[in-house]
């Protein structure tokens, strides 16, 4: 009798089990879409202002990621969705990580913000540049360029417009190494961008204090250029006046003497204010200034159709104010240019 009633207790206590863990999963579900739903229920022009992409974009950028993505399990973990958000709006807006989390469309903790970003930063940047910033290594690859080139703005065997921009931040070691011409800390980042304003090309591995010019020297794209140049492929790309001038590297006349001079620093100027332009719209649309971890993924993500290239810095939070900070950079190989 008394075991009768042991075993019937036990079977009692595996049904209950099994009814908590299949509420366990309702609700799991139930959360999840909860929060999808919240998260993408702002219409296209507010989602636009908050996370500096269209709903389109964001549904490309969740087909190439997801599956990297670890998949929800408890009732408190957050939808894959909600994770690429969260670093979209993080990228969009440069602010600490609390209040990126408080905020109610996404309702994730500080210490989420913080899981979020080290894990799902990373596959972002594997899964996207790649495919979206690319270096034309094929000569139908740069015939396409230079035919753009050429038809928009009359230059002929044009491959890219170069420039340079300084990302700010905090105060790291060798200070003297990271202090720009204004003074304060950051890194040079040199970008490439072609007929389209897409990028072709990004380095942000080079401390503020460094020159255009000795990045542009020991550059993998300078290398490059040099040997299609000593193949017999006459192509260049066009710089400021802060890099020298070289056969395959073009900058305008520093003080112009006839007409001829005059109408190619005009035709010069505007295809230099292509390669401007688009990073001022990097500026504006993405928190390009909030650590190089981000020049890779938001450059890319501002268009999946204006694409980039980039470096990595991982970030972390101070035991204080939740300060993002530099730390432990790392260096990829890739094709790199203020």
């Amino acid at each position: 009798m008394a075991f009768e009633g042991l075993v019937n207790l036990l079977m009692l206590e595996a049904i209950i089990n099994e009814e908590d863990n299949a509420t366990r999963e309702h609700n799991t579900n139930r959360d999840t879409i909860r929060r999808r739903q919240l998260a993408l229920d702002p219409p296209n022009r507010r989602f636009m202002e908050l996370f500096r992409i269209t709903k389109e974009v964001f549904g490309e950028i969740m087909m190439l990621v997801e599956t990297d993505i670890r998949a929800p399990s408890r009732v408190s973990a957050y939808p894959k969705e909600t994770q690429v958000l969260v670093i979209l709006r993080w990228l969009a807006i440069g602010d600490y990580q609390r209040p990126i989390g408080e905020e109610m469309l996404l309702g994730v903790s500080q210490s989420g913000v913080c899981r979020i970003i080290q894990s799902v930063l990373p596959i972002l940047e594997r899964k996207l540049c790649s495919q979206y910033i690319k270096w034309p290594t094929s000569s139908e690859e740069r015939r396409i360029i230079q035919d753009g080139f050429l038809s928009k703005y009359g230059i002929s065997s044009t491959m890219g417009g170069m420039d340079g921009t300084q990302v700010a931040l905090c105060r790291p070691e060798h200070e003297h190494l990271y202090l720009n011409r204004h003074e304060i800390h950051s890194m040079n980042v040199s970008l490439i961008c072609d007929h389209e304003q897409k990028f072709i090309a990004v380095d942000a591995t080079h401390p503020g204090a460094t020159h255009d010019a000795a990045i542009w020297n020991t550059s993998e794209e300078r290398k490059f250029m040099q040997e299609i140049y000593n193949r017999g492929e006459r192509m260049w790309l066009l710089g400021d006046s802060g890099y020298p001038l070289e056969p395959w590297l073009i900058t305008p006349y520093r003080s112009p003497t006839d007409r001829l001079q005059t109408e190619f620093n005009h035709k010069f100027s505007r295809i230099r204010t292509i390669i401007e332009n688009t990073i001022d719209y990097v500026w504006l649309c993405t928190a390009f200034s909030v650590l190089c971890f981000a020049v890779t993924v938001t450059v890319t993500a501002q268009g999946l159709g204006v694409e980039a290239r980039g470096e990595s810095c991982w970030v972390s939070e101070d035991s204080e104010g939740g300060a993002l900070l530099p730390c432990a950079w790392k260096s990829q190989s890739l094709l790199a240019g203020s």
